[in-house]
């Protein structure tokens, strides 16, 4: 029951930071979910977006929830301008080198964002700031302003990776742009 009553306390303080939810939106707050078995994130008839559109997402220890949630609420002017949706999920941690949830319990924040760039991009600079204290992880394959650095901090298991793909792929038939830039790779 761990973690209903959390993410009761999550969706109770969503509530706050965003106001009425519309239940056309959002699946039911603190609706339990079996671990292992997909939950649509929004409701079937609905339609949560159209594709124009930017997405982020990040990882929090769960243990940090509330004063995280409390830091993005800080952000909810600019939020509420660039937002198409947010979403909260608890997520069971896990033991995968790269894993988001690698460690711990966390809360993921995912933002579905306006097509608007510029103006997410610096919005998305200062969520990231604010979420630094917390160990947020950024999603691998979303929107993130997080350097090389800021990332290394962030996965303890990443020099082991890095490593091993150095030794399984010297002539680096499988590096990219971001591989190099992200994961000095």
């Amino acid at each position: 029951m761990k973690h209903v009553e959390v993410l009761v306390k999550i969706s109770e303080l969503a509530l706050l930071i965003l106001g009425d939810l519309d239940p056309d939106r959002h699946t039911s707050p603190g609706e339990p979910h079996p671990t292992g078995c997909p939950k649509s994130h929004f409701p079937i008839a609905s339609t949560p977006s159209v594709g124009s559109e930017l997405q982020s997402e990040h990882f929090v220890p769960l243990r940090h929830a509330g004063a995280t949630l409390e830091a993005v609420r800080a952000h909810a002017p600019r939020l509420l301008t660039l937002l198409h949706v947010s979403e909260l999920r608890t997520i069971a941690g896990d033991g995968l080198w790269l894993s988001p949830t690698q460690g711990e319990d966390v809360l993921c924040i995912a933002f579905t964002w306006k097509k608007v760039p510029g103006a997410v991009a610096e919005l998305l600079v200062d969520i990231e700031r604010s979420l630094t204290t917390f160990s947020a992880r950024p999603h691998w394959g979303k929107l993130s302003s997080l350097d090389r650095d800021a990332i290394s901090d962030l996965y303890p298991r990443l020099p082991e990776f890095c490593r091993l793909v150095t030794e399984f792929d010297p002539d680096r038939k499988f590096a990219s742009p971001f591989s190099e830039r992200v994961l000095d790779i």
